[in-house]
């Protein structure tokens, strides 16, 4: 099996041109504050000398931080790839790509192009980095499947995290990151009764296909879920 489903990039030009992509899909608040403050007054040109300003003076550090990711890449590429075709009914072709940038406050995918991940360039302060690589891909990989299954309520934000977290937390995924407890989450502790019904489902589920069906419905009855 390859190991190249991900690769990872460190590119000022690419990260300006999805800034406003990631606007769109999560609101100005996915930017740092100084750049929120910005962002609506200046041009798209201005935009790119703005990231290119966050990047001066960082690449080394930037860098280190790239090499940290690939090294966990590295180590569990092989069997989430294995795990996930397995959950999902689906076997995996494209190629996805895992940017490191100083632009956004939080990471995140972009669920509506399912290609690209955004992870925030600052290794110290995000913990565990295993754990969060592995959370923003899923929910490209889930993104992905219900686009393909034609399930487009499976989309809505209380099942693009819900499922997430079942799908790392209790399957085989859960081997391969350290550190952190299912019950520990704050999606999960926050909206307790909502995830364990889900989690009854998906440890019955017939294949993945009827799980979301099943969720759907679930969903439904708990129209307050936070996301968090």
């Amino acid at each position: 099996m390859r190991s190249t489903f991900l690769k990872f990039k460190i590119d000022p030009a690419g990260e300006s041109k999805n800034i406003p992509k990631l606007v769109r899909l999560a609101g100005k608040d996915i930017l740092t504050s100084d750049l929120r403050r910005k962002y609506s007054k200046i041009s798209r040109k201005e935009l790119s000398s703005e990231i290119a300003k966050l990047h001066e003076g960082n690449k080394e550090q930037f860098t280190k931080i790239k090499l940290v990711y690939e090294k966990i890449w590295k180590r569990v590429g092989k069997d989430y790839i294995k795990c996930i075709e397995k959950i999902l009914d689906h076997k995996l072709k494209d190629e996805k790509i895992c940017y490191i940038v100083p632009s956004l406050y939080a990471n995140i995918a972009d669920v509506l192009g399912k290609r690209n991940v955004f992870i925030v360039a600052a290794e110290v302060q995000q913990s565990p980095l295993d754990y969060i690589l592995l959370h923003e891909l899923t929910h490209l990989y889930y993104a992905e499947i219900i686009d393909k299954l034609n399930i487009p309520a499976a989309g809505e934000s209380p099942l693009m995290e819900g499922v997430d977290h079942l799908i790392l937390f209790k399957s085989p995924i859960k081997k391969l990151f350290y550190r952190i407890k299912y019950n520990e989450v704050n999606f999960v502790k926050t909206n307790s009764k909502f995830m364990a019904e889900l989690e009854e489902h998906w440890i019955n589920r017939k294949n993945f296909e009827s799980f979301l069906k099943e969720a759907i419905k679930i969903q439904s009855k708990f129209p307050n879920v936070v996301i968090c």
